[in-house]
């Protein structure tokens, strides 16, 4: 019996570091795509701060500074798309379920707005970009998939 614990021990040891390793890379390939959409005038930043599992959506240009805060649990796969105007894309990410869990913060002549919000909208985003735009949306719904797979498989793996 030991030895079958040690073995699934082991096995679930390898099954995380193989995670980690995807999940790391994934988060990469979501800040390249989320940076790419940047030109001169409007620059995005994306970051991931692991321990609190948490993006920050930096946006600005000469005179603000926009930047988004969520935990990546707060947002449904499905719920991350974008709309399409003769003013340009916008990308558009909705909280689960409607609640104000999503963080506004605007930073103008260095005075500091904060708010909750329950949909991010950055506009402004160049439809050259279009394709770019679309690799990080697919990117970052995979990513959330593949979140809630290992999570499903961590519950089976704890009942058995």
């Amino acid at each position: 019996m030991f030895k079958f614990i040690t073995v699934l021990s082991l096995i679930s040891l390898s099954m995380n570091s193989v995670f980690c390793q995807s999940h790391s890379e994934k988060i990469a390939n979501l800040t390249k795509y989320f940076s790419e959409l940047s030109e001169s005038e409007l620059v995005f930043k994306l970051q991931y701060v692991k321990d609190k599992r948490t993006f920050i959506l930096d946006i600005s240009n000469k005179d603000d500074k926009i930047i988004y805060k969520f935990l990546e649990e707060d947002i449904n796969d499905e719920a991350i798309f974008f709309d399409e105007n003769e003013k340009g894309l916008t990308l558009k990410i909705l909280s689960i379920d409607n609640g104000h869990r999503l963080i506004f913060t605007k930073i103008r002549n260095n005075i500091k707005l904060s708010n909750t919000v329950r949909l991010i909208e950055i506009k402004g985003i160049n439809p050259k970009r279009k394709e770019i735009l679309i690799e990080f949306i697919n990117s970052f719904r995979s990513y959330r998939k593949s979140l809630i797979k290992h999570e499903d498989e961590e519950i089976i793996e704890i009942r058995d």
